[in-house]
């Protein structure tokens, strides 16, 4: 069983696990440190602090894994402080990250919404299912997950993407359901495997510029090439009851 209690760090304390708090996750991903799955808090008096590590972690994300990702360490690492700060205070979008025992940020995950079905909904093309209305189901985007290579293999996106999923069923929204999407590149095998996993199911392909705009991200400007109009990144949804 996952721990549950608050946190005097300058975060908001969602989980933690060590190899002992949780028998199958130390059997299943050999977690041999502490781990703890933290939601970023936007009025915390020392924000600039979480802003540095966050932008460092993103940059990484980038500069280790760039074809998982729709925007560039070159386009990113030239973005002024206060475009971050921004980022990251953005009312419809969330962060948790994962920090291990020595306090350093190993993985962090986004989810964006809730996102009216309206916004939810893609061109038939796509072949993604039918969405409830509003009323019985809220809908959320997962997004920019990433594991310092270091730290993979160990349960600790798995860990992250659950807890982050958890507390959106926490939440005491009107709506009894949520639906978690998530759009990834296709040739991101792990990330299909990932999700599969915590029981994400495959629900047709998107393109680019239709994963953009499911991310809250902007456009880029001028005409787009087939990169981003080609439809091929995979789509995969979960729903689940609130607690």
């Amino acid at each position: 069983m996952m721990q549950y209690q608050r946190s005097a760090l300058p975060y908001n304390l969602i989980a933690n696990t060590t190899e002992t708090c949780s028998s199958n996750l130390t059997t299943k991903h050999n977690l041999t440190m502490a781990y703890t799955v933290l939601q970023i808090d936007k009025s915390d008096t020392d924000f600039p602090s979480l802003v540095s590590k966050y932008k460092a972690l993103r940059l990484s994300a980038l500069q280790q894994t760039p074809r998982a990702f729709s925007s560039t360490y070159e386009a990113e690492s030239k973005l002024p402080d206060h475009e971050w700060v921004s980022r990251l205070r953005n009312p419809s979008k969330d962060t948790f990250v994962v920090v291990d025992s020595d306090g350093e940020w190993v993985a962090q995950v986004t989810v964006y919404g809730p996102v009216s079905a309206e916004a939810y909904i893609l061109p038939p093309e796509a072949g993604q299912p039918p969405v409830a209305p509003d009323e019985d189901e809220e809908k959320w985007q997962m997004l920019s997950l990433y594991v310092l290579p270091s730290h993979r293999g160990k349960g600790v996106a798995k860990l992250l993407c659950r807890e982050a999923i958890n507390h959106l069923r926490s939440l005491r929204h009107a709506a009894p359901r949520i639906r978690v999407r998530t759009m990834i590149a296709p040739d991101n095998l792990a990330a299909c495997a990932l999700f599969g996993s915590l029981g994400f199911s495959d629900a047709g392909l998107c393109t680019l510029v239709e994963g953009l705009r499911s991310n809250g991200e902007a456009m880029p400007e001028g005409i787009l090439s087939a990169e981003y109009t080609t439809r091929a990144g995979i789509i995969m949804t979960i729903t689940q009851h609130r607690f």
